[in-house]
């Protein structure tokens, strides 16, 4: 065996230790070995067809410091400016103008202000009132309250549908307080029942069209899905029966009877309203009052029974 066969045995029985499957002309193999041109040849290579490999180095290469990033400097903005949203135009439900203040987050509240979780109920209450619940998102009830949202989920734990049953009450008490101031007002339950008609025209006209019945737009949006919504809305319109029915039975109708026309009103007045919203026109309404009047002047007496 001549001296370049021994060698490059030597070399492939080298390789077949270490477990490299590498050949003789591999560029690694080459240079770790430092084969010579003679080797090279003696394996088949051509030693001109390499390319210069640069020394190795055991000094590990030097490295530029890291340098930690400078967060960048927080600039104060100013509270958002609102154009075009439904919260630009104030609810005008009843005839009658809601106060809306806003909050801007960590300031100091003016004294007679509204707190942060009437701000959010009430901008809850508006923005289902227009919009329905499955429009209506956490963040645009906190921005149009003034509120964080951890200021939110800290009053309402449960979440958007615990803030759409609060709404819901809300709703109830504000017609509960309009309902009674009118119905107090006049002696005739018909002529009662068309003085709330005509409020609720008066407020479907004021707010164009938007402003229709909070409880009915929070409630229809979530039919057989969220039940708590659901009883809240049931127990609302119930509320507004037995204030109809206190009237009628205060003039003389029997209970069972001012029961029945207390359901018959309110579900008519309901039902007006959702129509004179719809074709942005207040007769519906107007109508429904003057027949509901028909009926109740042909049943309620001024004087009460003697047994």
């Amino acid at each position: 065996m001549s001296n370049n066969e021994t060698e490059t045995s030597g070399i492939r029985n080298l390789d077949h230790g270490k477990g490299l499957r590498r050949t003789p002309g591999d560029g690694w193999f080459r240079h770790f070995f430092c084969l010579s041109d003679r080797d090279v040849s003696a394996c088949g290579h051509d030693r001109s067809a390499l390319r210069p490999r640069p020394p190795l180095s055991l000094a590990s290469p030097s490295r530029a410091p890291r340098r930690r990033p400078v967060p960048a400097r927080r600039v104060s903005r100013p509270p958002p400016v609102h154009t075009g949203s439904v919260m630009d135009v104030p609810s005008t439900r009843f005839g009658r103008m809601k106060t809306r203040t806003r909050h801007t987050p960590g300031a100091e509240e003016p004294q007679g202000t509204p707190g942060t979780r009437e701000r959010i109920v009430r901008a809850a209450s508006l923005l289902m009132q227009r919009q329905g619940y499955d429009g209506t998102g956490i963040k645009q009830i906190a921005q149009e309250a003034g509120a964080t949202l951890g200021s939110v989920y800290h009053f309402f734990p449960g979440g958007k549908q615990e803030l759409a049953v609060a709404a819901v009450h809300r709703g109830d008490e504000e017609f509960t307080v309009i309902l009674r101031e009118l119905l107090d007002g006049e002696p005739d339950p018909a002529e009662a029942v068309l003085a709330v008609t005509r409020s609720l025209a008066e407020g479907l006209r004021e707010s164009d069209w938007l402003d229709g019945c909070p409880v009915t737009a929070t409630a229809l949006g979530t039919a057989g899905r969220l039940p708590d919504i659901q009883g809240a809305a049931s127990a609302a319109f119930i509320h507004w029966q037995e204030i109809f029915e206190a009237k009628l039975r205060g003039s003389g109708v029997p209970a069972d009877e001012a029961a029945e026309l207390a359901v018959t009103v309110v579900c008519t007045l309901e039902g007006a309203e959702l129509c004179a919203q719809v074709t942005r026109d207040e007769r519906p309404l107007l109508t429904a009052g003057r027949q509901l009047a028909r009926l109740l002047g042909g049943t309620a007496r001024t004087d009460r029974p003697d047994h």
